[in-house]
């Protein structure tokens, strides 16, 4: 029997969707894969394909600053393929925290943070700054804007 209750990442996809979707455009949404036991979506929107991911997992580092880890599995690289952006909902456990956000990383950078023996990043964010994103796979930290959902372009 199926439950009739909500997921967390129901909850956390459908802001992302909220978000994405303020458009005057007109647009097309396809989920094109999902995996409900890993919580991670992919959708394309209005062609453009975005992995959805989140964790609610937040630890608080010193100088208040947030901490979020997010693990991929080889099938999640798989579907983060060139051309493929990612939204990270950046959680706690509670849903209305003020320092719950979105880092979007479009496709550009999402293809230099991974790597064969990189398949973890974290995101780090001081409340007020960008989020800092840190992996393997990259030296040093790549800076997100907190607004870069906003500015998302849907063609």
């Amino acid at each position: 029997m199926m439950s009739n209750s909500i997921k967390d990442y129901e909850l956390f996809h459908g802001v992302v969707l909220s978000r994405l979707t303020r458009s005057k455009q007109p647009i097309t949404l396809l989920m094109i894969e999902t995996n409900t036991n890993e919580s991670w979506s992919i959708y394309s929107i209005s062609d453009q394909k975005v992995f959805f991911k989140h964790c609610a997992s937040r630890k608080t580092l010193r100088n208040n600053i947030y901490s979020w880890t997010f693990g991929f599995t080889n099938n999640q690289l798989e579907q983060i393929k060139p051309g493929v952006s990612l939204a990270l909902i950046c959680a706690s456990k509670e849903m209305k925290d003020k320092n719950t956000g979105i880092c979007f990383i479009e496709k550009e950078i999402s293809n230099k943070i991974f790597s064969e023996n990189s398949k973890t990043i974290t995101i780090h964010l001081q409340p007020g700054c960008s989020y800092k994103i840190s992996s393997k796979a990259i030296k040093g930290k790549i800076s997100i804007p907190q607004n870069a959902i906003d500015k998302f372009a849907l063609t």
